[in-house]
């Protein structure tokens, strides 16, 4: 049997995490090109392990990252090349609650975070989101389109993802996701199965909550929070948002 210490099996999920989802590169163009359009530096709220932050490092701006997860940014540091380091500024904080003696003409929430908070959090997110926020500055957020989320089945039988290596043993991990509706929440579960050398199996399992919100509830926030909406995206191409579209891309100012 593996023991891990708490800390250590927090940053060995990052890792999985990390592996995981790497693999994902739909929207990075999207995001690329948002960073090309806008001048000056890019904050990324809940850059988690750098899958998009390390690739905006890699552009001559410089990029601030915030995380509530240390260890998530422990794993980001060291995937960051030596030659990108002086461009990043990394702070482990809550993004509900941050304050910087700065504003950016670009910052951006990707990875389908913001429907992870209460409807009070997306409020405050969005507050600070807009004391933050110069007078050209633009906001961009990307979710899961809350009108599919709310026709989900209350279950979701599980479904076989794909595989990657292992980042410590260069074995194979086999991913498997399933979900349930609970109340207000849609829970997914993505299920880590490490193959081991000697025949054992080891699972890891992780989990994202999502709250059910309408469009209209999700623009009122914005609205509270002193947002203006510009552009409403139905996928990473910025095809127009549509009920029927994978995911709900919002871009605003103040």
């Amino acid at each position: 049997m593996i023991n891990h210490n708490p800390m250590q099996k927090h940053y060995l999920q990052a890792q999985l995490y990390d592996a995981h989802h790497n693999q994902n590169l739909e929207d990075l163009p999207f995001w690329m090109q948002w960073a090309e359009e806008q001048d000056g530096d890019i904050l990324e709220l809940g850059c988690g392990t750098g899958r998009v932050l390390r690739h905006l490092a890699a552009t001559p701006k410089t990029v601030y990252g915030i995380d509530f997860d240390a260890q998530m940014l422990a794993y980001l540091k060291t995937q960051l090349p030596s030659t990108l380091r002086k461009n990043v500024h990394l702070m482990q904080a809550d993004f509900t609650a941050f304050h910087l003696e700065k504003r950016f003409k670009l910052i951006l929430l990707p990875c389908n975070t913001l429907s992870t908070l209460t409807a009070n959090a997306q409020r405050k997110a969005l507050t600070c989101v807009r004391q933050h926020l110069s007078k050209d500055g633009i906001f961009v957020v990307s979710m899961p389109n809350p009108a599919v989320l709310a026709k989900l089945p209350e279950k979701g039988e599980p479904a076989l993802e794909g595989t990657f290596t292992h980042p410590e043993s260069g074995e194979p991990v086999q991913v498997s996701s399933n979900w349930a509706c609970i109340g207000k929440t849609a829970i997914f579960y993505w299920h880590y199965d490490h193959l081991l050398e000697n025949g054992r199996v080891m699972r890891t399992t992780l989990s994202t909550k999502h709250y059910l919100q309408s469009l209209g509830e999700i623009e009122g926030i914005y609205d509270q929070a002193g947002l203006i909406i510009i552009d409403r995206y139905g996928d990473y191409d910025r095809m127009p948002y549509s009920p029927k579209a994978p995911y709900l891309i919002l871009s605003a100012k103040i």
